[in-house]
């Protein structure tokens, strides 16, 4: 059920998590059933999309395996290939990645033994959302698991190691429990117990898990049950029919959420009154959109709850820089790499704060980012923080609603290219007002609707 609830028309970009995830499982489940059936080359190459889509599905190989030991097959050479382009992906993410990339994925005090504690709790929270998905958001407020010797860590790590042993007990007897139960933990288990990251639950992380492990237990469970009635078929299309019924409602409310960035993190500050990053990242929204004074009453909700995340005092540096608090902005810059000293981030945004952050800088880096290094999440950043200041920038507008178009967020990009069209319109602009109007009209065709 959880993996039918994927959120499939989002648009702001930096929500395609989830997308990603869903892609992900698919070219996985692809290439596992193509290697199932002797396809190795096509196996292989999606295994290299998979990839490049996510990085949880490395561990395909290792759950190729358990089902070749389930299935009494031989090893042998037939996943080299496979490795081969494992090993070809890990060189190249090492190549790619900076060498402070990995602690900015997290808070600064979570541990890989922490974060190891609280995948044993987040394994069986995401049983729960599987069988009752309420309250989903894209970033849970769940708590981490601190310390070894408490009731939560310890009775969370008793029921999982009872599971796995009693699934690999039935090896012989139910193969299909012991290999579902192997794909469950194994395909979680490098963003859920060995490297941490910025949120301990989402609802996109667990598609790849659920795919070949919940699902096929619940379907197992189900019509095992259903063989004791002797009614084993009605019993597992009757409640999979009504599963999917009940999820249309809960599928287009996660859509219309995800529609719109800012609806996105209000609804997760709403389901969860502690998560600072919610907060924060609504309040970059509100930001962004030039509600300065929602985003500072956002950003104080964040800072009480995680004063020590250097990116909210860069987000804070914004903000203060735009409501012209220059000594502000700076001191929450020096606060930033104070926590974050080898985070070269955290210094871009102090010395943009020691120059003032003036919109000419912030325009020039965007231009460079578009044109030259052809990365337009960058350009939009730095784009939308000079329309934080002035709203109603043409140029930023102009390069904004560029931007916007090739990331694909096409609802934002109409909106932008509309402003466009008005400023231009307002300054005489002919030329700038027609290449307005040519991209509306490509979008409306594109979507089948009427240009606005």
């Amino acid at each position: 059920m959880l993996f039918a609830l994927a959120p499939l028309n989002q648009q702001p970009v930096v929500y395609l998590w989830a997308r990603s995830a869903l892609l992900c499982t698919v070219l996985s489940l692809g290439s596992f059933l193509a290697f199932a059936r002797d396809r190795r080359v096509l196996s292989t190459a999606l295994f290299g999309l998979a990839l490049l889509t996510k990085a949880i599905a490395a561990t395909l190989p290792l759950l190729i395996v358990v089902w070749l030991v389930l299935e009494r097959r031989r090893i042998g050479r037939s996943l080299w290939p496979m490795l081969a382009v494992l090993a070809a992906y890990l060189l190249y993410r090492a190549a790619i990645l900076p060498s402070w990339s990995e602690a900015a994925r997290h808070e600064i005090w979570v541990t890989r033994w922490i974060w190891l504690m609280s995948g044993w709790t987040s394994y069986l929270y995401y049983v729960r959302l599987f069988l009752w998905p309420d309250a989903l958001s894209v970033d849970h407020d769940f708590a981490y698991n601190v310390s070894f010797f408490t009731a939560r860590t310890l009775l969370s790590l008793a029921v999982v190691v009872a599971w796995v042993a009693v699934a690999a007990s039935q090896w012989r007897r139910r193969p299909l429990v012991t290999f579902a139960t192997a794909w469950y933990f194994l395909a979680l288990a490098p963003e859920t117990t060995l490297s941490p990251i910025s949120e301990v639950i989402n609802d996109h992380r667990p598609y790849f898990g659920t795919a070949l492990g919940l699902a096929p237990l619940a379907a197992w469970a189900l019509w095992a049950a259903g063989e004791r009635l002797g009614k084993a078929r009605i019993a597992l299309s009757g409640v999979t029919l009504c599963a999917c019924v009940a999820a249309v409602p809960v599928v287009r409310e996660r859509n219309w959420i995800w529609q719109d960035a800012l609806r996105l993190w209000l609804d997760a500050e709403e389901k969860g009154p502690k998560n600072g990053r919610a907060a924060m990242n609504a309040g970059r929204e509100w930001m962004i959109r030039g509600h300065l004074a929602e985003a500072r009453a956002s950003f104080g909700r964040a800072l009480a709850l995680m004063p020590q995340n250097p990116y909210l005092y860069m987000n804070i540096s914004v903000l203060e820089a735009a409501e012209q608090r220059p000594a502000e902005a700076l001191a929450a810059a020096r606060r930033a790499i104070e926590l974050a000293p080898d985070n070269p981030i955290a210094r871009e945004y102090y010395e943009e704060a020691l120059r003032g952050g003036g919109e000419a800088g912030l325009m020039q880096r965007g231009l460079d980012a578009l044109y030259r290094r052809g990365d337009p999440q960058a350009a939009e950043e730095a784009f939308a923080r000079v329309l934080i200041r002035d709203p109603e920038h043409y140029g930023a507008t102009y390069q904004s609603a560029v931007a916007l178009e090739r990331l694909g967020r096409k609802d934002e990009a109409r909106e932008m290219w509309m402003k466009v069209a008005r400023l231009a319109a307002r300054y005489n602009d002919e030329p700038t007002a027609r290449t307005a109007n040519e991209h509306l009209s490509r979008q409306g065709e594109a979507d089948g609707s009427p240009r606005r």
